[in-house]
């Protein structure tokens, strides 16, 4: 409020009065001295006045006029209330009672008075009692203009409490550390720190005891992050004006962890603030978009890299096939050749047809390959669940390959009871298959190859082990991929275009198993393979 606005208040009328010739309450003084203390008096900053029991004053400064506004002889007229703005008068009254009724003490009061021109002025006035000395008789009340403190003041509160109204409205944390302990949390800094509620402050809800700082790091803090965020206070402590942008996980109930930025800073070196500033928000939004960018890219990444694998096994199968498939056409096509052009004796038209055949069936072998991982992944490969034996069934699937390999020792471990079980035994045939035909390629220095089988609960597992040259560790994952086979010198001699462990793997997955290698260079390598089994036959349905 301006002490000075524009008059807002209808002032008094007073009657004009003759003012006093000579003021009983001052002392008798030498005349020299009289215009020297009607000097200062009259450019005091303050106003004197002396009023007596009843109210009335028995003097009165000149300097009245210039710090109220009114004529002196307004003020010998009136009560020494009768300038008090009327809200205030109780306060007045009560500073004018404490000073008649004890002598030794000074009282003040500060209070509102309406000018002449309606305006209104702070006035602050100070009250002795001098009633026993005889030379003043009274009250004693000195008058200052504190309009334009007042004034000050109240501009610097308002600012405070625009500032205040600030911190405690800011949707972004705000605390002040002093040492150990936290001296300020604004409402939005409790509610992101200490989202619970269970940690309640020694003093106010605005602070935090060193002891509960200390608390609220395990309490809320994630573990992987509560050490550095500590040594990093700490540290930031000994740089005044340094800064620490922090992103650290705070734990929030069901919610589970949110993300938080804080930014921190160090004031110590302010006499204002003396303390360490940290302005903190909740960032988990943006984290979580900054992971799904991360995980698009890395999304987008992988596709190229399947895309680049994709082109590398096309071109590595094209070379494996244009060289697996024209090894055995090149002996088809040349002793075909010799046959129809009469070249060939007739005691080696037999031998030389035999060699066409295995090398037509060979080519055959390799096609059908190719179609069946093409039917199983295309879900056009149909199960059908029947009886039968492990032992018969690896058994057969290994005589059907040992005329192949006839110096080869292949060997069945498997239960010798004749109980049957339920699977998709065509499909158990394939697995086996397959697993003793690799064993035999890739055991070249024709070592024996073990076929163990086994029947727990409801799971049938099988193991194919050799002794031949073995897969490295970074390419046990990989060989289980179609078209690939793992890069040695000895691996381009073997014939195959790398498709039998890839329908091995298909087909365990279709019967709700899996398979797995275990390998060591120059030792060996044993499959696995695991194949659940059912209970029994599945009832026909109708319309079979």
């Amino acid at each position: 409020m301006n002490g000075r606005s524009k008059p807002a208040h209808q002032p008094p009328e007073f009657p004009e009065a003759p003012l006093h010739t000579t003021d009983p309450a001052l002392p008798t003084v030498p005349n020299h001295n009289e215009s020297r203390l009607e000097h200062l008096l009259e450019n005091s900053c303050e106003a004197i006045t002396v009023v007596d029991r009843s109210g009335q004053r028995t003097f009165v400064s000149k300097s009245v006029e210039r710090i109220s506004g009114w004529p002196r002889a307004a003020w010998l007229q009136r009560t020494i209330g009768s300038f008090v703005f009327e809200d205030d008068r109780q306060t007045f009254d009560d500073a004018v009672a404490r000073a008649w009724a004890d002598p030794a003490i000074s009282t003040f009061a500060v209070t509102r008075s309406v000018g002449p021109d309606g305006s209104m002025r702070w006035l602050q006035t100070t009250m002795r009692n001098w009633e026993a000395d005889p030379s003043i008789g009274g009250l004693v009340c000195n008058i200052r203009d504190v309009t334009e403190e007042r004034d000050a003041l109240e501009q610097a509160l308002a600012a405070e409490r625009r500032l205040r109204a600030l911190i405690e409205n800011s949707s972004d944390g705000i605390t002040v550390r002093k040492g150990d302990s936290v001296t300020l949390l604004n409402p939005a800094a409790v509610a992101l720190l200490t989202p619970d509620n269970q940690l309640q402050p020694e003093t106010t809800p605005l602070t935090l005891s060193a002891e509960e700082v200390g608390r609220w790091y395990d309490a809320y803090v994630h573990p992987e992050d509560a050490e550095r965020l500590r040594i990093a206070i700490a540290d930031l402590a000994e740089h005044p004006g340094a800064i620490y942008i922090s992103q650290h996980r705070i734990r929030r109930g069901e919610d589970g962890w949110r993300w938080i930025e804080s930014v921190v800073t160090n004031h110590l070196d302010n006499p204002d603030i003396a303390g360490i500033v940290s302005n903190v928000r909740d960032i988990t939004a943006i984290k979580e978009e900054e992971d799904r960018a991360k995980r698009h890219a890395r999304a987008e990444a992988e596709v190229s890299r399947r895309l680049r694998e994709a082109l590398r096994l096309k071109a590595q199968f094209l070379a494996m096939l244009s060289h697996d498939f024209r090894t055995p056409l090149t002996s088809v096509q040349g002793y075909s050749e010799m046959i129809a052009t009469g070249l060939l004796p007739a005691e080696e038209i037999t031998e030389v047809a035999t060699i066409i055949n295995r090398e037509a069936n060979r080519l055959n072998g390799m096609i059908n390959d190719m179609l069946q991982v093409e039917r199983i992944e295309g879900g056009s490969y149909t199960s059908k669940i029947t009886s039968c034996t492990p032992k018969e069934v690896a058994e057969h699937a290994v005589q059907g390959l040992i005329g192949a390999w006839p110096h080869r020792q292949v060997t069945v471990h498997a239960p010798t009871a004749t109980t049957p079980v339920f699977t998709d035994c065509n499909a158990l045939t394939l697995i086996i298959t397959n697993l003793v035909s690799n064993a035999l390629k890739y055991s070249p220095a024709g070592g024996p190859v073990d076929v163990r089988l086994a029947v727990t609960g409801d799971t049938l597992a099988i193991e194919v082990g050799d002794h031949g040259i073995g897969i490295p560790p970074d390419a046990l994952d990989r060989v289980f991929d179609r078209y690939t086979r793992v890069d040695s010198a000895a691996n381009q001699r073997i014939q195959g275009v790398g498709l039998g462990l890839a329908i091995v793997k298909h087909l365990a997955k279709l019967l709700s198993g899996d398979a797995w290698a275990e390998s060591t260079v120059g030792v060996g390598t044993t499959m696995h393979v695991t194949v659940k089994l059912h209970d029994r036959l599945p009832q026909p349905t109708d319309g079979r």
